[in-house]
């Protein structure tokens, strides 16, 4: 999703002004936030599997 932003600010958008950039922006900004922080809490993983961050953590050290 991050890649369709950075296109849809710096290639589709690139004559516009900043308003209508703005938005793509925004969500560039969101995708690229999680990307390095990740869904935490509101991911679908603990949501359907009740997998907390310390259980994931020692489930990739046992697969080492």
């Amino acid at each position: 999703m991050a890649s369709t932003m950075i296109v849809a600010l710096f290639v589709i958008h690139a004559e516009h002004e900043w308003n209508v950039k703005e938005l793509a922006a925004v969500y560039l900004c969101v995708y690229v936030s999680l990307i390095f922080t990740g869904a935490g809490e509101f991911s679908l993983d603990r949501l359907f599997f009740k997998r907390n961050s310390t259980e994931a953590k020692e489930d990739a050290k046992a697969t080492n």
